[in-house]
């Protein structure tokens, strides 16, 4: 229960009637949050029904029949990524020395970035919102799922 539903059920004592409104309007969202969940529900499901068992996906991993797009070890990811990796802050030294970075400069106190204008900041905002806008709300379940199949 939230801090301001304590203190609204404890404002008067602890009334039944308090407490059963703050219990009930918390249970309403934490299953869309997935913090709960309801059993044999298909819209309410625990967030392990969606994972492979721990035993098939041992047996999968070790046949590489796991399906990514990286690998499923971090020394693998960060020996292919390294490299990349350098060769972009390379990049970034390079157009810092020659003060190519837009908005900022490298001097013999560090790196100064100047902040966004007051225009710039409204068109950050506005695209903000617009972007949010645009991107269907959606479970991660139901993401990961997707992805999956």
């Amino acid at each position: 229960m939230t801090r301001k539903w304590w203190r609204r059920a404890r404002s008067d004592g602890v009334t039944p009637t308090a407490w059963e409104v703050a219990v009930l309007v918390h249970l309403r969202e934490r299953p869309r949050a997935g913090d709960i969940w309801v059993d044999r529900s298909r819209a309410w499901r625990s967030f392990e029904d969606y994972l492979l068992p721990r035993p098939i996906f041992a047996l999968m991993r070790a046949e590489g029949r796991l399906g990514l797009a990286i690998p499923d070890s971090f020394a693998e990811w960060q020996a292919e990524r390294t490299p990349t990796l350098d060769a972009r802050l390379k990049e970034l030294a390079r157009a810092a020395a020659a003060n190519a970075i837009p908005d900022s400069a490298i001097s013999d106190k560090g790196l100064s970035v100047s902040p966004n204008r007051e225009e710039e900041r409204d068109r950050i905002v506005a695209l903000s919102r617009r972007l949010y806008v645009s991107v269907p709300r959606i479970r991660i379940t139901s993401l990961l799922a997707e992805v999956q199949s």
